[in-house]
């Protein structure tokens, strides 16, 4: 879902115009920017929470090349945890369509990687 995708959702859900449930969205989204460029942390009852924390200097590797490099630290570093009910909402989703052919097609796939894992490692080569 995109931010258009959410205003017509919100829109419809409320009965409101389009461009004043976007107005709101995006005084929404500025409210939760501000208090979070001040380093506070801004919590959502039963969605989640956002707050930004600081990340120390650290050594990382070139995936290319696996060469190490520097990282410098960071101040502003978003994170967002999500209450535990969406968790819990996703897995009833796929649940309840498990016998769709998208979930059915991922459950394959990961039941596919995993033998493919397996099988390497009998075998002794990378995987």
């Amino acid at each position: 879902m995109n931010k258009q995708d959410l205003v017509d959702a919100v829109a419809a859900k409320t009965g409101a115009r389009k461009a004043a449930t976007g107005e709101t969205i995006d005084a929404v989204i500025a409210a939760i920017m501000g208090e979070l460029a001040k380093g506070k942390t801004v919590q959502l009852i039963g969605f989640g929470s956002f707050s930004v924390g600081a990340r120390a200097a650290r050594v990382g590797r070139n995936p290319a090349t696996g060469a190490e490099i520097q990282l410098p630290a960071a101040d502003l570093v978003p994170d967002h945890r999500c209450v535990a009910a969406l968790p819990d909402a996703h897995r009833a989703h796929r649940a309840r369509h498990r016998g769709s052919t998208w979930a059915g097609r991922d459950d394959r796939i990961a039941r596919h990687r995993r033998q493919d894992l397996r099988e390497h490692r009998e075998v002794g080569q990378p995987a």
